[in-house]
């Protein structure tokens, strides 16, 4: 989550940081604050030593301030078209790549980021199509990012990693064998 804080922080020329916030299984519902608002999601799927998917999910507030952040102030009507629309899948890019390096490196295993898709929905919409499979409960790990004070009103994003069934035993035999050697 380090190198995913750094990454953000680097484009935005302020500090970020991101911790977990929460973890649930799939299968015993949502939290309260999912059923609330539309939300901005950008989805990666993840294919190698974890399949599943990762999701950044931002307010739309949050989305139009990163994007005017990041186009030089660019007025943004439209978040899901261009120069928008790219931007914002790209932020989302450089975090999956960011965070699953970082997994990549604790454990010793590869996995790799399938393009970013934005989609605009609820975020219990989100959560839902993002799953890797509807008939297997999977582990959602939430992360929270936060700036310093002047950007933390703005940045109301979170991440959630969807691994599969499968991955979680994978993930969890590597973490006990000590990641690497």
């Amino acid at each position: 989550m380090q190198q995913a804080a750094e990454a953000l922080s680097r484009l935005l020329r302020r500090p970020i940081s991101i911790d977990v916030a929460d973890v649930w299984m799939s299968d015993r519902g949502l939290p309260a604050e999912t059923t609330v608002g539309t939300c901005l999601g950008i989805y990666l799927g993840v294919s190698g030593a974890i399949d599943g998917g990762l999701l950044l999910t931002l307010s739309e507030s949050c989305g139009r301030w990163l994007s005017q952040q990041l186009l030089g102030a660019v007025t943004v009507e439209d978040l899901l078209a261009e120069p928008a629309g790219s931007t914002l899948k790209e932020v989302g890019n450089i975090i999956a790549s960011a965070f699953l390096s970082s997994l990549d490196d604790q454990l010793d295993l590869c996995a790799l980021p399938a393009p970013p898709v934005l989609i605009r929905a609820t975020l219990a919409e989100l959560l839902e199509r993002c799953q890797p499979s509807r008939n297997e409960a999977c582990l959602v790990v939430r992360t929270r990012l936060r700036g310093e004070r002047t950007v933390a009103d703005n940045l109301q994003a979170a991440i959630y990693l969807f691994p599969a069934a499968a991955a979680v035993e994978s993930l969890l035999a590597q973490i006990n064998r000590g990641g690497r050697e």
